[in-house]
């Protein structure tokens, strides 16, 4: 059964049990990429689900395959905002630093992160806000 989610800055979502997460983590297990989107094609659903070819895996174990990694995708989407980027002159770092991230660039999202999570981040283009930092990765 699942529930619908609404946070601040939230679009409203739907958020599975684990157990739904496993039981369609369980009807992927052994398929491959191409077989998933070969079936799709099949299905009447040509060209969805398909990722850009800029998102790829930044390692590639070629001998024992490592790298491939199944999971329930948490999307999270950071916009730009009208805040500064950067403290005023003068302005304490520290403080300003944990102003920002804790009000304007949290991880609100990390509530429904659990094993099995494939956190995916659309982050702001050509912005230095450091969303994608060590919280984030080591989440």
């Amino acid at each position: 059964m699942s529930t619908c989610g609404k946070g601040i800055n939230y679009i409203e979502t739907k958020v599975y049990s684990a157990e739904e997460d496993a039981r369609v983590l369980k009807l992927f297990e052994g398929l491959r990429v191409a077989d998933v989107s070969d079936g799709m094609d099949m299905a009447g659903l040509p060209n969805t689900g398909l990722v850009d070819p800029a998102i790829h895996p930044d390692w590639v174990d070629r001998v024992n395959l490592t790298h491939q990694f199944r999971g329930i995708a948490v999307t999270v989407r950071y916009v730009p905002t009208q805040k500064p980027a950067r403290p005023e002159p003068g302005e304490k770092f520290h403080k300003w630093e944990g102003n920002f991230y804790n009000k304007y660039s949290h991880e609100a999202f990390s509530d429904i992160i659990r094993p099995g999570s494939a956190i995916v981040i659309d982050d702001v283009e050509g912005k230095d806000i450091g969303s994608i930092g060590s919280y984030n990765i080591l989440h």
